[in-house]
């Protein structure tokens, strides 16, 4: 079976990912990682992303970088195993 994982790098932010109209899921804290496979469909596919920043800069007192800096989608196989 082969699965599709999206992969974001947003620092300290929350990220909530959608895929064609469908939110897969919010991440609040690394890793920022969703299966985006079982929502794609063939042809053209609609992914967005949402990266809001936190509270951290006013309750630590100092400027954090925020935002998107990095996504991907990584395939992946998961292989079972009879002991």
């Amino acid at each position: 079976e082969r699965f599709l994982t999206m992969r974001i790098d947003c620092h300290r932010d929350v990220a909530r990912v959608y895929v064609n109209g469908k939110e897969t899921d919010v991440m609040l804290w690394e890793p920022y990682e969703t299966e985006i496979g079982h929502l794609l469909a063939s042809g053209k596919n609609e992914i967005r992303i949402e990266v809001t920043n936190t509270l951290i800069n006013l309750l630590e007192a100092k400027t954090q970088e925020s935002g998107l800096f990095h996504a991907s989608i990584v395939p992946y196989n998961i292989h079972t195993l009879s002991l």
